[in-house]
C-alpha cells in the first residue's frame, strides 16, 4: 500500500487532483486523501494544493426489471 503522508511530503510541488464521481472506488481514494490531510499539521498540510473534482463517468447500472 502507498503510504500518502510520504508522498504528501516527497510531492510537495505537484498538487493533488481527485476525480469523485460517488461511486465506491472514487469515495474511497478521496476519503483516504483527506484522512491522510487531517492527520499531517497544519504547516505541512498548507504547503500542498489538493482540489477534489466531480466527475460524470457516464457509466450507470442497467435499470432493473420488474
Amino acid at each position: 500500500m502507498v503510504d500518502l503522508r510520504a508522498l504528501f511530503v516527497e510531492t510537495a510541488d505537484i498538487p493533488w487532483v481527485v476525480g469523485l464521481s460517488g461511486g465506491k472506488d472514487s469515495t474511497a481514494v478521496t476519503m483516504h486523501m483527506l484522512e491522510t490531510l487531517e492527520s499531517l499539521p497544519p504547516p505541512v498540510r498548507r504547503r500542498k494544493k489538493c482540489y477534489v473534482t466531480c466527475v460524470n463517468t457516464l457509466v450507470e447500472a442497467p435499470p432493473v426489471i420488474d
